[in-house]
């Protein structure tokens, strides 16, 4: 698993171990019943979205203001290594399948037409899969609600003598609701660091959701 940045490539552009395939794109699999590997890493795509955007609107009703942000990143991948982690354990929802009888891979013998029927132990099965990288390579795009804020002013004019010109209390929220992502089990932000190795999660955290109260009293 490596990203890479080379002339002629997308900037941290996604390398990764893939299935070797037949010219009709079935996955090849070798005399043990296991997905064969290509020689070569294969560009997965870039670890940077290329489009970014986001609608803000605001909503007034006499005292009160909502403050909305819609926010979203597309055209990107990430790999996910915490995905990788719950194949090789077992942890994944994805290997429930075949813990009984085993698995037989979809696709197709080594002679690359005579489908594929040998049954492998599911333990075998998923943990050989956490030394490709392009199962868990995944699309990055996400919408989010990013923020909300509701205002309230306060009628500061009915409270006699004061020095304050206005005050203003505001409930606020940060990241608070993922509307659509592609990634499963983890947040299409986490990432491994913040140098040039974008594309990259392993064990991160998501974006931490904050909510608050502010009051702004101006003089």
């Amino acid at each position: 698993m490596n990203i890479v940045d080379q002339i002629g490539k997308p900037y941290a552009e996604i390398q990764a171990q893939a299935y070797n395939r037949n010219p009709a794109g079935q996955i090849i699999y070798n005399a043990t019943g296991l997905p064969d590997a290509t020689v070569t890493y294969k560009d997965m795509g870039s670890g940077v979205s290329p489009w970014v955007g986001g609608i803000t609107n605001s909503f007034r009703y006499k005292r009160f203001t909502l403050d909305i942000l819609v926010d979203g990143k597309f055209g990107g991948f990430i790999y996910s290594g915490t995905n990788a982690l719950a194949f090789r354990y077992g942890l994944a929802k994805a290997t429930l399948p075949g813990r009984e009888g085993g698995v037989v891979g979809k696709g197709v013998m080594e002679d690359g037409q005579t489908p594929n029927a040998k049954n492998v132990n599911a333990t075998t099965y998923y943990q050989n899969l956490y030394g490709f990288g392009e199962p868990f390579v995944y699309s990055s795009d996400f919408i989010k609600l990013r923020s909300l804020t509701l205002d309230y002013s306060l009628p500061v004019k009915s409270w006699g003598k004061t020095p304050f010109k206005s005050a203003t209390i505001s409930v606020v929220g940060r990241n608070l609701w993922t509307i659509k992502k592609k990634t499963p089990n983890i947040d299409p932000e986490s990432t491994y660091n913040n140098g040039n190795a974008q594309g990259l999660e392993f064990t991160g955290m998501p974006i931490t959701r904050t909510m608050g109260v502010n009051l702004n009293l101006k003089f």
